[in-house]
């Protein structure tokens, strides 16, 4: 494992030294990309969709919670799903139990420009809707040469 991380470290490193050279700023992505490495988990499962060039979704399948045991904040360039699961009585009367009812946080990044939309519970899914707003200045424009 310590050589893999080594690895990854030295590509990571590689990579950053590339993208340096025409974007300015990118140290700041490598760092908090590296910086969340070790905090993967699997729990729960969830999926990042590009719908459109503005707007993004977070799918978390949530199986047994319920809209009360979910928080969604945000907090300032980061978004904090959590979920409590306030009922867990009669866990002990299954023979096998595969669907976790664990309690969960997952914490995401967001680029700057980008707005939380809409969050619906649908089916044991959450959808989270992300938008792109890119302000007048920061729009591609022509510049006169005099």
């Amino acid at each position: 494992m310590n050589k893999r991380l080594t690895a990854l470290e030295k590509l990571m490193e590689d990579a950053r030294r590339d993208v340096e050279r025409t974007f300015i700023g990118a140290d700041r992505i490598f760092d908090g990309f590296v910086n969340s490495f070790g905090t993967f988990d699997n729990y729960p499962p969830y999926n990042i969709e590009k719908l459109s060039d503005d707007k993004y979704r977070i799918s978390l399948a949530l199986a047994g919670f319920g809209k009360k045991d979910i928080e969604i904040l945000k907090e300032g360039d980061f978004l904090i799903i959590s979920g409590k699961m306030k009922d867990k009585e009669g866990s002990e009367g299954f023979l096998h139990q595969g669907i976790a009812n664990r309690d969960f946080a997952r914490k995401v990044q967001l680029a700057t420009d980008l707005e939380v939309g809409d969050a619906v519970m649908e089916n044991g899914l959450l959808h989270i809707e992300l938008n792109r707003m890119v302000p007048d200045e920061k729009k591609p424009r022509t510049i006169k040469i005099k």
